[in-house]
């Protein structure tokens, strides 16, 4: 792969995320310098929508569609996102943003919140959460400062559903208009119509959708390998550095599937390279952010049990064992996650995509026979792109295997991880469809040269 050097690439993408963390961190403290008064006024006023004082209030898992677990909000740790946000302390501004506390009642945030919005933080107790980032922190401190629980949902629905329509725009634009359908059913593994509700959902659906976007608005951004490493090791630090650990693997699932998408012309080595480029940034990006919290807590920290708590609960969460210490196997661990969509709404709009994509294949083999020049074979054509896809569309049953106590107990979140599946699957089967770049110079589907493609300039 020419213009691609291990070394020096493995050094730059070193300072990338030595940068990315130092920026973390510096915004961490400007968030926590804001004033807490009134955040903690906001957070007060958002409690009435969740614990009955109205007659809409929301119990800590509500499920909007009743008996679809799909639909179930994660008000809890949501409550435990505004409370970090309203959290107050004595200690040093260097402190208080490595331990990004919040607050805890019996060990759960939800009855938390409802305390604190009836008593303030006379009985609540002090949780730090030093192994997180708590990035999100930096976004929702200011909001905090201005609007309360329910302005913020309303306008995490309203930027979700602005991107979702940006990227779609932006698909067709590219002329991936024949992969549009796959993108969109895959969503249905997030159920969108629900995300904006939550926080705690929100932050890689809303993360996914702005790498995509960005990928389609400028893909100039994947012109040569060391771009593509750095933009997705820079997706991979944003989702360690936002996400409280729901679904991650989307963030490079869903905006990969979309780059090779963009490169039909790689060659099955180029391809295949291509993938681990993108990955083994992606997980130096997520892991090196954690890394370097983990770091920053161990060098100006004052916790001398941070490091054994760490490692205890790096092995409780990879353990084949579930609440109560009962023993569970991946076999249970895929149940679980499958089991969020067996249910009626899904099995029938499953049969209903295949239907539909096997009467539109039907009519496309049979134009291509009926024309003059038949269109190229699905292995002519795209068999370099199968085995990236396929790869990708695996990740999330590794992260599964290696997150097995996490994946179990908090399924009805953690499934929405098999979006990447999906969307790697349908956009495989959707191969035979797509059609090859035109000669024309206007046509959208004509990129600039990739380094990866050999040239046809000699």
């Amino acid at each position: 792969m020419r213009g691609f050097h291990i070394g020096r690439t493995l050094l730059r993408l070193s300072l990338v995320l030595a940068a990315c963390i130092i920026i973390g961190f510096g915004l961490l403290l400007a968030a926590y310098s804001l004033p807490v008064s009134p955040i903690a006024t906001h957070v007060r006023l958002s409690v009435p929508m969740l614990d009955g004082a109205w007659e809409t209030g929301e119990i800590a898992y509500e499920q909007l569609i009743k008996g679809y677990i799909s639909t179930q909000l994660d008000n809890s740790t949501d409550a435990n996102m505004l409370l970090a946000a309203a959290h107050e302390s004595d200690q040093s501004l260097i402190q208080r943003a490595l331990t990004v506390s919040t607050y805890l009642l019996d060990g759960r945030s939800y009855p938390a919140l409802l305390a604190y919005g009836q008593n303030g933080t006379e009985s609540l107790d002090n949780a730090p959460m030093a192994r997180y980032w708590l990035g999100f922190l930096v976004l929702l401190k200011p909001l905090l400062s201005m609007l309360n629980y329910m302005d913020i949902r309303m306008l995490m629905m309203i930027l979700q559903l602005m991107l979702l329509c940006a990227v779609v725009a932006g698909m067709v634009y590219r002329g991936l208009i024949a992969y549009t359908p796959a993108f969109t059913l895959a969503l249905l593994a997030v159920t969108p119509g629900i995300t904006g509700f939550s926080m705690q959902f929100s932050t890689v659906y809303t993360l996914f959708l702005f790498a995509m976007l960005a990928l389609l608005i400028r893909p100039q951004l994947l012109t040569t390998p060391h771009c593509a490493a750095v933009f997705f090791l820079l997706t991979g630090a944003a989702t360690c550095y936002f996400d409280y650990l729901t679904y991650p693997i989307a963030t490079f699932g869903m905006p990969f599937v979309l780059a090779l998408l963009l490169q039909p012309g790689l060659s099955r080595k180029q391809a295949i390279r291509f993938w681990l480029i993108c990955l083994g940034a992606w997980l130096f990006g997520f892991f090196g952010m954690w890394a370097g919290k983990w770091l920053l807590v161990i060098l100006l920290g004052n916790d001398p049990w941070f490091l054994p708590n760490l490692l205890a609960k790096i092995s409780e969460r990879s353990a084949y064992a579930a609440q109560n210490d009962v023993s569970i196997s991946f076999l249970m661990v895929l149940e679980a996650v499958l089991g969020v969509f067996a249910k009626k709404a899904y099995v029938i709009a499953g049969i209903a995509a295949l239907l539909g994509y096997l009467v539109v294949l039907i009519r496309h083999h049979s134009y291509a026979k009926s024309a003059s020049k038949p269109a190229p074979s699905l292995l002519s054509r795209n068999v370099a792109m199968i085995l990236p896809l396929l790869l990708t569309a695996v990740l999330p049953f590794i992260w599964y295997a290696l997150t097995s106590n996490h994946t179990y107990n908090h399924a009805f979140f953690t499934s929405r991880a098999l979006v990447v599946f999906a969307f790697a699957s349908m956009a495989m089967l959707t191969l035979p469809l797509r059609k090859l770049p035109t000669t024309n110079a206007t046509s959208q589907e004509q990129l600039p040269h990739h380094p990866l493609i050999p040239s046809n300039d000699g």
